[in-house]
């Protein structure tokens, strides 16, 4: 499949991959939506729940934003390591205050993950 919309749209294709901040095509959802969404989607799941264990099950590239969100750091480390493989786990714990950190990034310590750290 990559290999198709990379023949296909090469430029929008190279765009995504090395610079995933700056991908804007007609049709596609850019970063920062994506982002958006997965953003409002964990603020909703606090508004409805407000102790216990939560299961969030999606695609890698959503899930990823959602960490990136969390630990503050830019779309354009969309791509870096660690890479959220196929029925990966990451952890993040929210607080009581609303204070939210990350435990693990697909099943990677978060001390082992710099970025990841706030």
């Amino acid at each position: 499949m990559w290999d198709d919309v990379a023949q296909k749209w090469p430029e929008q294709h190279k765009i995504f991959i090395d610079t995933p901040e700056k991908f804007d095509m007609e049709g596609a959802e850019t970063a920062q939506v994506l982002s958006a969404r997965g953003a409002q989607a964990v603020k909703h799941i606090q508004s409805q729940v407000s102790t216990g264990d939560v299961l969030v099950v999606s695609h890698g590239v959503l899930i990823k934003t959602i960490i990136l969100d969390v630990a503050k750091q830019p779309l354009s480390v969309l791509w870096e390591k660690p890479h959220l493989n196929n029925c990966c786990r990451s952890v993040l714990q929210i607080n009581e205050d609303g204070v939210a950190a990350w435990l693990s990034v697909a099943d990677v310590p978060v001390e082992d993950v710099g970025w990841a750290i706030e």
